[in-house]
């Protein structure tokens, strides 16, 4: 995907199997990726970076994603995930 504007250069994708098409231009303006179904001018999707974290929304749905540079181990389910991997090592 290219940040111009157009459908030409945006997204051209299938949501999932079976799913419906997915065509959105893109844009990216003041550090903010944005997201245009069809070109309009309605934004569905924005992501931006705020310091470590990228902020995430989709509509009325907003997320927080922080980079991770190793598994965090302080949840049971990831350790007892990791376990057999860190003993492999």
């Amino acid at each position: 995907m290219y940040c111009d504007g157009t459908l030409e250069n945006g997204v051209d994708d299938i949501a999932g199997f079976e799913g419906g098409r997915i065509r959105v231009a893109a844009t990216f303006e003041n550090g903010v990726h944005k997201l245009r179904p069809w070109a309009t001018r309605i934004v569905m999707v924005t992501r931006s970076l705020d310091g470590d974290e990228m902020r995430w929304r989709y509509g009325p749905f907003r997320n927080k994603l922080r980079r991770l540079t190793e598994p965090p181990l302080d949840h049971a389910a990831t350790a007892a995930a990791a376990e057999p991997i860190a003993t492999r090592a």
